[in-house]
């Protein structure tokens, strides 16, 4: 013998406290529909509430004068919205429609109707239950993906304009402020640790450093991109690491969410640090530089005086030998021939050290302009000399 294959019977629910419409709607289609007959409305509701399964369909069927009163309360109960709601009349003449309507009826069945007309009516009000649930939950998916869509488009916005606002931040300290405004967009409570080679920074929203997260984070700065323990999590880029201590560690998606959106901000504040560490480097170089050419200026003016001073001396000392040379020369009884002789040596010797003094004159005075060149640029308050001007110095180099 074949077994019988289950089809699932659709409940309806008959509020019927004469008896008038129940036998009718029984024989509708008995084997598609399981008639349950309900004295009263409380009796319907308190079945509805405790039934593993909704109803279907919820007849109401008694005196004109009751059943739009009945319909309104109905149409109020929690526990059966969405459950399409039919009013029985033995017959539809006379019977106000639009006030049916308002009442919160979805459609009228009249006892009167032929069997597969009354069949009809129930299927057309389930089929209209299941298109209306689908339909709603189609639009709550749209509206979950419309809101999703919003706060990640905020999220977005607020991290490119943090990533903006960044390149404006000076030190540390104010990079720190601006990092923590954007995070309050996300509701978490964090700390951070930035890294430099001059010195290192930590602090939370109070701008204050707590000394146990701040070894936390200098333990877990190698650990990897991500280290999650409990509801915090320290997120490492670079010279910064970021410890969010409340994770929503009930809601997956906005958990990983959140993951994915500060890794972009603890990236921005990583480029950021780097870049405020070669401006000091920068900084430290040019205050070298302008120190070194003061200190070559100074040595230059030494070196200057002391260049003018041997040159006098020198020019003396040639003066003084060759007064004693023509005075010694008198005395060594030489012929015409071997005094010039002497004289023109002398003489040569002599141009010959006036044309070193002239040529040491001449570097030493070009060397002095491109001192004072470099001691001009590095002084003029403009900042770090420009780079056609260190094309400049360069050339002269």
């Amino acid at each position: 013998m074949a077994e019988e294959k289950f089809v699932a019977v659709d409940k309806i629910a008959v509020i019927d406290e004469e008896g008038l419409a129940f036998d009718i709607l029984v024989g509708a289609d008995p084997r598609q529909f399981e008639v349950i007959r309900f004295n009263s409305k409380v009796e319907m509701l308190s079945a509805a509430e405790g039934a593993e399964a909704p109803f279907s369909v919820i007849c109401v069927c008694g005196e004109e004068s009751k059943l739009f009163q009945l319909g309104e309360e109905l149409s109020e109960s929690g526990d059966i919205q969405g459950i399409p709601v039919l009013i029985v009349v033995s017959h539809d003449h006379g019977l106000d429609f639009l006030k049916a309507l308002e009442s919160g009826y979805d459609d009228v069945i009249d006892l009167s109707m032929a069997f597969d007309e009354i069949s009809l009516r129930l299927n057309k009000a389930i089929f209209h239950r299941v298109a209306q649930s689908q339909l709603k939950s189609t639009a709550d998916q749209a509206r979950e993906m419309a809101f999703s869509a919003m706060s990640d488009s905020s999220d977005l916005g607020n991290n490119i304009q943090f990533l903006l606002n960044c390149n404006y931040c000076d030190n540390l300290d104010e990079l720190g402020q601006m990092l923590f405004q954007s995070l309050q967009n996300y509701q978490v409570h964090c700390s951070v640790q930035m890294r430099s080679i001059y010195g290192d920074k930590n602090m939370e929203e109070t701008g204050l450093a707590k000394d146990l997260e701040s070894r936390l984070l200098s333990e877990l700065k190698d650990k990897g991109r991500y280290v999650d323990f409990g509801e915090r999590c320290v997120i490492n880029y670079g010279a910064v690491s970021l410890l969010i201590k409340n994770m929503p560690i009930d809601d997956e998606k906005k958990y990983g969410a959140i993951k994915d959106n500060l890794i972009t901000l603890v990236q921005g504040t990583d480029s950021r640090v780097k870049s405020l560490e070669a401006q000091k480097s920068l900084q430290i170089e040019r205050d070298f530089m302008s120190k070194l050419t003061s200190r070559l200026q100074e040595v230059l003016e030494n070196l200057d005086e002391s260049f003018q001073m041997v040159m006098k001396q020198s020019t003396e000392l040639m003066d003084d030998l060759t007064l004693r040379f023509e005075e010694t020369i008198m005395f060594l009884d030489l012929t015409e021939e071997q005094e010039s002789t002497l004289e023109t040596i002398l003489k040569k010797g002599i141009e010959s050290i006036n044309h070193l003094y002239t040529d040491g004159a001449r570097i030493d005075e070009n060397f002095h302009k491109l001192i004072n060149h470099l001691t001009s640029q590095f002084k003029s308050g403009d900042g770090a000399p420009r780079g056609k001007t260190l094309q400049e110095l360069s050339s002269r180099l």
